[in-house]
């Protein structure tokens, strides 16, 4: 509608962007083009009013430094390398990104495996507990990460919203499932004897986000991990760190 596309293609960048049109609409507020984005899908015309909105929040926003999150707050290597992450509308920078290295992957691995140490150990009920508290969480910062999810890989409002939705379902189920997690009893061949099986953490996970669905992904791989006892380390793409920074706040509040 009004030359907006939504792509929605499996592997491709989810982004609505406007679709060229010869002439300007003023009646939906659009009085001129900026400039031209090439895509995968054919060129597309970036609407005056969306790129003076942008330039606006650059101006009004400092920019954002991105750490690791490693022992439950922000860890700066120290080593001054960084990387920009760009808005995939017009390019602007949207953070400033500490670069990860196999020092930094050593350092997180080991606080998991310290970590699990203890975790393990943690009662059902305060796991549950503390699930239920980061889907709250979750609820309350819920526009904020639609936005960043706009802002930072191009969604649609609407998937946006929904990716928020069902991570919030996620979040909900994993504290439902910690009390699920049971071991069996087996009839035995032998007399007297009572088998039995039981279910143990087994220990640091390992995880991956892509970008296109960050936020689903992210607790996707976190949350039931953790409900069973376990300690995770996680990988997001490059693409979408400061949602990844806002789910490992809401992880660890």
């Amino acid at each position: 509608e009004d030359g907006i596309r939504d792509i929605g293609v499996t592997g491709v960048q989810t982004c609505a962007l406007p679709i060229f049109r010869p002439q300007a609409l003023p009646e939906r507020g659009w009085t001129g083009f900026d400039w031209i984005r090439d895509t995968p899908f054919g060129s597309a015309v970036v609407p005056a009013r969306f790129a003076n909105y942008n330039r606006r929040m650059s101006e009004q926003q400092p920019t954002p430094e991105i750490f690791h999150w490693i022992e439950g707050s922000q860890w700066n290597p120290q080593d001054g390398r960084f990387f920009k992450t760009k808005s995939p509308l017009d390019d602007r920078t949207l953070g400033s990104v500490s670069l990860g290295s196999e020092a930094v992957i050593d350092r997180a691995v080991q606080a998991a495996h310290s970590a699990f140490d203890s975790f393990r150990c943690v009662a059902p009920t305060q796991r549950e507990k503390w699930l239920l508290q980061a889907a709250e969480l979750l609820e309350t910062r819920r526009q904020r990460l639609v936005r960043i999810l706009i802002d930072e890989i191009g969604s649609p409002v609407s998937k946006a919203e929904k990716e928020v939705e069902v991570a919030l379902g996620i979040l909900r189920a994993s504290a439902g499932a910690v009390r699920r997690v049971t071991g069996r009893t087996y009839p035995s061949d032998i007399g007297g004897r009572l088998s039995y099986s039981v279910r143990q953490p087994l220990g640091v996970v390992a995880g991956m986000t892509p970008f296109n669905v960050p936020l689903i992904k992210a607790f996707k791989q976190t949350a039931m991990p953790l409900a069973t006892g376990n300690t995770v380390v996680l990988l997001p793409d490059r693409k979408s760190t400061r949602l990844n920074s806002s789910h490992a706040n809401i992880s660890y509040a």
